[in-house]
C-alpha cells in the first residue's frame, strides 16, 4: 500500500523535509510498482537477473532488488534507450526529470538535505513533475502537499525577524577568545539562540555597515579582497532583511532566507572547515562531468572557471577516480 504524503501544518525545516520524504516514498513506491509490472509482463518473470547483467546496463551492476526504485531512477537517467521507460507510457522528459530526482536523492543521502526551504521545495517539486508526466495516481495528494507547505512558507516568510541591536563591532586588532565557540556549518540553518548583535548588509554599497553609526566593518577581514567576496555571497542569497545578527566573539554572522536563519558566514577570518564537509550554500544547478567541462544537466552549460582552476579540478577529479557522468552540486564558495 503507498501512503499518501504528509500535510504540513507549520512552516518548518522539519515539516518541510518530512513533506519532501512522503512524496518521495509515495512517487517512488508507484514508480517502483509500476516499472515491476511491466517488466514482468513484457519481459517475463525473471527480467531482472539477465538486465542487470547485461553489459550495456553496467551503471546498475549493483542492483539487488527489482523493485528499488533508486536503481531505476538511475537506469532512467543513465541507461540510453533503456526499455523500462515504456513502463510509463509515452516519452515526456522522463530522462532529464528522473536524472534531477536521482540526483536529488543522493544529496539527501549524503547530506542528509540542502536545508535551505527554497530547495527543498525544489526537490518535492520536481518529484510532483515527474508524478504528473508518468499519469501517477499520487501525483494530486502530492500536489496538495506542495502547495500547502508553499502557502505555509510564503506567510512565514513575510515575517520580520525580530530586531537585535546594534554592537560597536571590535576592530581587526581585538584579542580573540581563548575558545572559539562551536558553531555550525557554513550555510547550516542556526538552531543556537540568536546573537544580540546586528549589522547591515547594504546592497548599494556593497558593504557591510555598524547600524549604530554606519560605518563599514570591512577592515575585519584580512584583506579588501576576501571582504567583497563574502558580502558578495551574501548579496547573493537574497536574505529576506539586510539585518544580519552578528556576534563578536567570533565574528559568526546569521541572516535570514525566507524568514529562517542561518549561518552566512563570518565577519573576519573564518574557522578551518573539515576536509569531510563541504562550505556554504549549494546551488540547485547539476553539473555533469563531460569530457574537461561540467556542463549543466539538461541545458548543457558549462560551469565558468578561471583558466587556471580547470587542470586542478580536473587532476583531483581524476585522483578520486570520478568518471563522465558523474554528478556535482556547487557552493556558493566555488
Amino acid at each position: 500500500m503507498i501512503l499518501s504524503p504528509y500535510i504540513p501544518q507549520v512552516a518548518s525545516l522539519h515539516e518541510a523535509t518530512y513533506v519532501y520524504l512522503s512524496v518521495e516514498r509515495a512517487v517512488l513506491g508507484e514508480l517502483s510498482n509500476r516499472v515491476v509490472s511491466w517488466a514482468e509482463n513484457n519481459l517475463g518473470p525473471l527480467w531482472h537477473r539477465p538486465f542487470v547483467d547485461n553489459p550495456i546496463n553496467y551503471s546498475v551492476k549493483d542492483w539487488k532488488s527489482p523493485g528499488d526504485p533508486f536503481f531505476i531512477l538511475k537506469a532512467f537517467a543513465k541507461i540510453p534507450h533503456t526499455p523500462l521507460l515504456k513502463a510509463l507510457g509515452p516519452d515526456k522528459n522522463y530522462v532529464e526529470h528522473s536524472a534531477d530526482i536521482f540526483h536529488a536523492r543522493n544529496l539527501w543521502a549524503h547530506y542528509s538535505q540542502n536545508e535551505q526551504m527554497s530547495a527543498i521545495k525544489e526537490d518535492i517539486f520536481g518529484l510532483v513533475r515527474f508524478a504528473e508526466e508518468a499519469g501517477f495516481d499520487t501525483a494530486k495528494p502530492a500536489k496538495e502537499a506542495l502547495t500547502e507547505l508553499v502557502k505555509l512558507t510564503s506567510a512565514a516568510a513575510a515575517l520580520t525577524p525580530v530586531p537585535g541591536k546594534p554592537v560597536a563591532v571590535k576592530p581587526a586588532t581585538a584579542t580573540p577568545a581563548e575558545t572559539p565557540p562551536q558553531r555550525p556549518r557554513i550555510g547550516s540553518p542556526w538552531t543556537a539562540e540568536l546573537p544580540s548583535g546586528e549589522l547591515e548588509l547594504n546592497s548599494k554599497q556593497r558593504d557591510v555597515l555598524d547600524p549604530h553609526n554606519g560605518v563599514s566593518v570591512k577592515d575585519r577581514w584580512p584583506s579588501q579582497e576576501l571582504a567583497s567576496a563574502a558580502i558578495g555571497r551574501w548579496l547573493a542569497l537574497k536574505p529576506t532583511t539586510p539585518r544580519l545578527r552578528f556576534d563578536e566573539t567570533d565574528g559568526a554572522t546569521i541572516g535570514f532566507i525566507e524568514g529562517y536563519p542561518f549561518l552566512f558566514g563570518y565577519v573576519g577570518d573564518e574557522p578551518e572547515t573539515p576536509p569531510e564537509q563541504f562550505r556554504g550554500f549549494l546551488g540547485n544547478t547539476t553539473y555533469l562531468l563531460q569530457g574537461k567541462e561540467l556542463k549543466s544537466q539538461g541545458a548543457g552549460t558549462a560551469l565558468a572557471l578561471e583558466a587556471a582552476e580547470t587542470p586542478a579540478l580536473l587532476a583531483n577529479l581524476a585522483e578520486r577516480g570520478l568518471s563522465d557522468g558523474e554528478a556535482f552540486r556547487v557552493s556558493n564558495y566555488n
